[in-house]
């Protein structure tokens, strides 16, 4: 069960696909020292609306920030 749905994006939004690629890199490179900064941007990254880049950095974030894993899996579905 996904808490939140993929939303339409607005005709002239910018895209966020660089913006997460980044949030994944950052979490890859630096590890669980961005857990309480992370921590207070999910809400922030999730309201985009669910997306495949969206997706990859959650992805990203649960595998090399093991504390977050559990917060995560709380909110969708994360494959391990």
């Amino acid at each position: 069960m996904y808490l939140y749905k993929t939303q339409t994006r607005r005709k002239n939004a910018p895209s966020e696909e660089p913006i997460f690629q980044c949030i994944g890199q950052l979490a890859a490179a630096v590890g669980p020292n961005l857990t309480k900064l992370l921590h207070d941007q999910l809400d922030l990254m999730l309201a985009c609306g669910l997306s495949g880049p969206l997706v990859s950095a959650l992805t990203a974030i649960a595998k090399h920030i093991p504390p977050l894993l559990k917060t995560l899996q709380g909110v969708i579905r994360i494959p391990f």
